[in-house]
């Protein structure tokens, strides 16, 4: 969809903003801690859109990493999003925040041949991560997702540090690098994300499937 978008993900303690116009590479406000989420959200959205000169209703699409991950954060970031958007008619699309992490532009180089599998990672606390390699996201246990991990292979998300030291050692990592909205509105441009109902979308706090 061309026009201004705007994306926003707040799945992890991570809270990025992007807005893209047409022409331009994205612009991202992004900041990381406890408590982000309240206390940056809000501005980030209000300072790219002053900055660009735009009013939400020149916005052509806003699209939201819908989790699973954390439910402060979802719900602030739903609520940031229902309360822009109510009454404007700019249309809301969802992502799921795995595979805006495979769609990351920060994913760790690779020269391998063929690609290895890329694997995002949430963190899910207690022994399991959230996880997708591509296909369908689950809640695996620790042990599990390291099962699934070959040599070579990269492991991106919050997390992946968590996994046993012998199968990090096999493969590349990143952490909070590769989060953000910029993985969000790559996946939607990749045709990843789905149209949400505004007044009626609940974000996915661990209940797979959109």
């Amino acid at each position: 969809m061309s026009g201004p978008t705007l994306a926003i993900e707040t799945a992890t303690p991570v809270c990025s903003v992007v807005l893209r116009l047409p022409g331009s590479a994205p612009v991202e406000r992004r900041a990381e801690g406890k408590g982000v989420h309240s206390t940056r959200l809000f501005g980030f959205i209000g300072a790219l859109l002053e900055e660009s000169g735009l009013k939400v209703t020149d916005l052509k699409a806003v699209v939201m990493g819908v989790g699973p991950g954390s439910y402060t954060g979802l719900r602030i970031g739903t609520a940031a999003v229902k309360g822009l958007l109510f009454g404007t008619g700019v249309p809301l699309f969802g992502v799921d925040s795995l595979h805006a992490l495979l769609h990351s532009p920060h994913l760790p180089p690779s020269t391998n041949h063929p690609p290895p599998t890329t694997h995002a990672v949430i963190d899910a606390r207690r022994q399991h991560l959230y996880h997708s390699d591509g296909g369908v996201s689950e809640l695996r246990t620790l042990d599990e997702v390291a099962a699934r991990i070959r040599p070579g292979d990269r492991v991106v998300g919050t997390g992946w540090n968590r996994l046993p030291e012998a199968v990090l050692a096999t493969c590349t990592g990143s952490g909070t690098e590769a989060v953000g909205a910029l993985g969000v509105l790559a996946a939607h441009d990749a045709g990843q994300s789905v149209r949400l109902d505004l007044s009626r979308f609940e974000p996915n706090y661990g209940n797979f499937g959109l």
